[in-house]
């Protein structure tokens, strides 16, 4: 038998060869999977909040433009409903008297809705606003 058809001096890739390199490829794809679905998680995420502060800063221009009164003192008034509500309530606790003097209101944005695991979620602002007079 010659050396080169030796059955022990084989070249190439042995069946343990393969078998740890199919494995290294599915655990690859396996972590490349993971780190897209989180990455598709914190998108969704950051998509809903963007809406909320959105829908939260177009009530806060309707407030200081005079499109929407300020809420009177108690509970919450209903801005808009459905997947997004957005209520609004008149800011007490906690503010500056300096605001009653210059005659402005806090008014306490809220938004509120349910995210991807249907956990309550919301995003608050507070706003600075002049009551409108009526004449």
């Amino acid at each position: 038998m010659s050396r080169l058809a030796s059955p022990r001096r084989r070249s190439g890739l042995t069946l343990l060869d393969v078998i740890a390199a199919s494995s290294l490829g599915v655990v690859l794809v396996g972590v490349t999977c993971a780190e897209v679905a989180r990455q598709h998680r914190d998108l969704r995420a950051a998509r809903a909040d963007a809406r909320a502060q959105s829908a939260l800063r177009a009530a806060s221009e309707r407030l200081a433009d005079g499109a929407l009164a300020p809420p009177p003192p108690g509970p919450p008034v209903a801005l808009s409903t459905g997947a997004l509500a957005v209520s609004a309530t008149r800011a007490e606790e906690g503010v500056d008297p300096r605001l009653a003097e210059r005659g402005l209101l806090p008014v306490r944005l809220r938004a509120d809705w349910k995210d991807d695991a249907g956990r309550p979620t919301s995003r608050e602002l507070l706003v600075v606003v002049r009551p409108r007079v009526t004449r």
